[in-house]
């Protein structure tokens, strides 16, 4: 049980530290400018034991919180919901206001747990998205 939780935190902190390093900042005639640009594919497992591994929906708040603390100007980002098939995909898409982030959340909010897990699908289709 606490090896689940321990891996979860693991991944959480890994999201973090990765908007903060890639949030490229730089002065221009004395004004701050945010010069990031992120395209992020959020692969998540809906299947069936996802029912037993993340009860409480960790994952799905974690995946809340990245699509949050992404830029309002300038990132995109693509949703791949999977268990042994792809059953919810939303594009790559530039986040322009915050109705586009509340958007991709309804997405990821309307997404059932179900059936059994095929990963290489899911990551197949995740790096397909980003593949331009």
């Amino acid at each position: 049980m606490y090896k689940k939780r321990f891996r979860l935190f693991l991944a959480i902190l890994f999201i973090f530290i990765f908007l903060f390093q890639s949030q490229g900042i730089k002065p221009v005639y004395g004004k701050t400018v945010d010069t990031s640009k992120i395209d992020a594919s959020l692969v998540l497992d809906s299947s069936g034991s996802m029912k037993e591994s993340d009860p409480k929906g960790i994952s799905y708040e974690a995946v809340n919180m990245f699509i949050d603390m992404c830029s309002v100007k300038g990132d995109s980002i693509g949703l791949i919901a999977y268990t042994d098939k792809i059953i919810k995909q939303s594009p790559l898409k530039e986040i322009q206001s915050y109705n586009d982030k509340g958007s991709i959340k309804s997405i990821l909010n309307n997404v059932p747990k179900e059936s059994s897990t095929d990963i290489g699908l899911a990551l197949k289709s995740g790096v397909n998205m980003l593949d331009i």
